[in-house]
């Protein structure tokens, strides 16, 4: 029953979690278990930066590899926002290698491992263009919502810089920590999934005047790591604007946790 099943795995997983960090041989790392997010500037040297920029730049308009996703107005032809994904896969790195080859780079599979608080990983990519066409609906994207259930994590790296007029990233800090209130939220939520009163199990939230939002406003090449486990939420941009950045992410099962330790 999902009315008894989802409170009880929102709660058993932060358990396991928590179980999982006095046993992994990974160590964690304590801004991400304090806040939620970790920010590193200047990521990769000039020159590498300038090797992947030119490569998002040159793929992201090659018609051969982007899949574009629409937001329509009202069942028109007319967009709100069009974001094209681009995933780094056996045919990207047949001609773009170097941006491929960022999945391997240490430094992204150390902040995963140590996440994860598991050695061996999957980690998975996508090149990422936001193009803000008008801002005549609310994008879907702009409420606060949680991802899931369970601790997972994000990479956004930034080629162009971020500000609050092209789509930046919105956090709440110590959302991703457990509360008997997300608890509540959680059993909530599935009753009104149970009776089909919400289209899907994407659980969307408020929030509250004490609240601390962080707005990741950042110069490019900084590199973001996430618990999208907590409330968070695509930024308002002008008309015209576009965002570009590299996202990395894994989705491990949060009740493995002695496996591959």
């Amino acid at each position: 029953n999902i009315v008894v099943s989802q409170p009880a795995r929102y709660f058993l997983a932060k358990i396991f979690y928590s179980t999982k960090k006095i046993f992994s041989k990974v160590p964690s790392i304590e801004q991400m278990n304090k806040k939620g997010f970790v920010l590193i500037e200047n990521f990769l040297s000039d020159d590498e930066y300038n090797v992947i920029n030119n490569q998002y730049l040159e793929i992201i308009q090659d018609k051969n590899f982007a899949v574009n996703f629409k937001q329509e107005i009202d069942k028109k032809d007319e967009e709100n926002i069009r974001i094209t994904h681009i995933y780094l896969d056996k045919k990207t790195a047949g001609k773009y290698f170097e941006i491929f080859n960022l999945k391997n780079n240490k430094k992204i599979i150390d902040l995963f491992r140590s996440c994860e608080l598991k050695k061996n990983i999957f980690i998975q990519a996508y090149l990422e263009r936001i193009e803000n066409i008008n801002n005549k609906v609310i994008d879907i994207q702009k409420t606060f919502h949680y991802d899931t259930f369970h601790n997972t994590f994000k990479v956004f790296f930034y080629l162009n810089d971020v500000t609050n007029k092209n789509s930046p990233f919105l956090f709440v800090e110590d959302s991703h920590k457990f509360t008997f209130r997300r608890l509540f939220k959680e059993w909530l939520l599935s009753i009104k999934y149970s009776l089909k009163k919400i289209p899907d199990d994407s659980f969307r939230d408020k929030i509250s005047v004490n609240d601390k939002i962080k707005s990741f406003t950042l110069k490019k090449n900084t590199l973001v790591m996430v618990n999208v486990n907590g409330l968070h939420r695509r930024g308002d941009s002008i008309e015209g604007s576009i965002r570009d950045a590299i996202v990395f992410y894994t989705r491990e099962n949060p009740f493995k946790i002695f496996l591959d330790n």
